[in-house]
């Protein structure tokens, strides 16, 4: 029985308890049965509407609470992938690495540097996308606007240089990212990176995909500006890999009080996110 179910049944359970030794059991232990009939018979009424309140609201409780979550609102809605995963939680279920599939490794260079490749056995469920984009929760704040540029965009709040590799080798594996993708990648807000950290990322980009775009980050953390020095610095190991230089460019808008997110301000900081990436790929701007 989970938490949730033993929480529910304690909501019902209680006020009924509470009811019957109010109203049943202190009259019968006190011999005032007699007074018990009479209650039931002058105010049996109240009492069965009480029952039936705490009863439809333990129900509602629990249909609330199990019910399956739903996309919100029309624009949200619309994106909605074609398998039925909401756009907007980026990953689908987990950025881990789904157990139930079959890695082979082979020796090879990665479209972008050396490394070693990584094959897998799942079935490819889409076609490649032109434009990928992973990120965090910054990224997330502009995900309407990037989709709506053509830009298929996986960012989730919290995601680390882990979670990174880990969502290249799954919408590799998937199929979104292929030969001639190119990929923009955005991490290190959350937390300090290391240099093994960008190598695991690189290692999952697959062999023929376009230029890898890493964004640099901004704000106001203890580990922004190392980790910058790191991702400024990723091009000397990985000579095909670009930098979007958003600590540079951030200053030109309001962002939230963190110094990071994009969401505190109207949709301006979050149009000029999306367009200085649209202006690194050579896309259109949106206005």
């Amino acid at each position: 029985m989970t938490p949730l179910q033993i929480g529910v049944g304690m909501a019902i359970a209680l006020p009924v308890t509470g009811l019957s030794y109010r109203f049943i059991e202190t009259p019968i232990r006190a011999g005032r049965l007699g007074s018990v009939r009479k209650l039931v018979t002058a105010s049996g009424a109240h009492v069965m509407a009480s029952v039936s309140v705490v009863a439809l609201l333990g129900v509602a409780t629990y249909s609330l609470a199990s019910a399956d979550p739903h996309c919100v609102g029309d624009v949200r809605c619309s994106l909605v992938h074609e398998d039925g995963s909401d756009p907007t939680d980026s990953t689908g279920p987990t950025d881990s690495t789904d157990p139930t599939s079959t890695d082979t490794t082979g020796t090879g260079t990665t479209g972008t540097g050396t490394g070693v490749t990584t094959a897998t056995a799942t079935p490819t469920t889409v076609s490649a996308k032109e434009y990928v984009a992973i990120g965090e929760s910054v990224m997330e704040g502009a995900f309407v606007y990037l989709e709506g540029s053509g830009v298929r965009t996986f960012a989730k709040e919290g995601r680390g240089p882990e979670g990174a590799k880990n969502a290249v080798k799954k919408y590799r594996d998937q199929g979104y990212i292929g030969a001639g993708t190119q990929i923009i990648i955005q991490v290190g807000h959350n937390a300090p990176m290391t240099q093994p950290a960008i190598d695991a990322i690189m290692k999952e980009v697959p062999e023929g995909a376009g230029t890898v775009w890493f964004m640099s980050i901004h704000g106001d953390a203890a580990w922004i500006e190392d980790n910058n020095t790191l991702i400024k610095a990723i091009p000397q190991t990985y000579p095909a890999v670009k930098i979007i230089d958003w600590d540079a460019a951030a200053g030109g808008t309001a962002l939230c009080s963190d110094g990071m997110h994009l969401t505190c301000n109207g949709e301006t900081a979050k149009v000029y996110y999306t367009n200085v990436i649209l202006a690194a790929l050579d896309l259109p701007t949106i206005t």
